[in-house]
């Protein structure tokens, strides 16, 4: 019985040895959301040419706004790029200035000069224009297409179309 009553006393004080002092702190409420890239033109996304009857020489232009409306600010410049078909596309030259916006047409700054044939087929060789910036988001796009002076006869009546394309990328990867 006393070895049994040591056994229980020692326990009792080493359980009470081995108290200690505690804290703990939380940083609650954490959360994540993602930014956004998002691209507008003035023009809702509809062609800004359709001209027709076409004679060595004529130009024919148009300006397109581009505005960047997303929330995310770490982005790769602006990239103009398209697709050409149809037979008269090596006979129109292309002129893209970059321009501030379309009404004043003011600091142009030339971002394409081809021939339809041969625009940029795609976002890693495309033409560069601005990196938005918060508070400057907005560029216009001044197009001058022109059928080329020595467009031959035989070129009668034949067409062709393009599709623009405008992107932007949260990064650098050009594939």
């Amino acid at each position: 019985a006393g070895l049994t009553g040591l056994l229980a006393a020692s326990a009792l004080v080493f359980g009470a040895s081995q108290a200690a002092f505690s804290a703990t702190t939380e940083n609650d409420g954490n959360s994540w959301s993602a930014g956004t890239v998002t691209l507008t033109d003035d023009d809702s996304g509809s062609a800004s040419f359709t001209t027709t009857d076409m004679v060595p020489g004529d130009q024919d232009n148009a300006c397109i706004e581009v505005t960047y409306g997303g929330s995310s600010f770490d982005l790769t410049a602006l990239r103009l790029y398209g697709t050409a078909t149809g037979d008269l596309a090596d006979d129109l030259d292309v002129q893209v200035a970059e321009v501030d916006d379309c009404d004043t047409k003011a600091n142009p700054s030339t971002v394409l000069s081809s021939t339809l044939a041969a625009l940029p087929a795609d976002y890693a060789t495309a033409s560069t224009g601005f990196t938005p910036a918060s508070g400057d988001t907005v560029r216009g796009y001044d197009i001058t297409v022109t059928l080329g002076t020595d467009t031959p006869n035989s070129e009668q009546g034949l067409t062709a179309t393009a599709d623009l394309v405008w992107e932007i990328r949260s990064d650098d990867t050009t594939s």
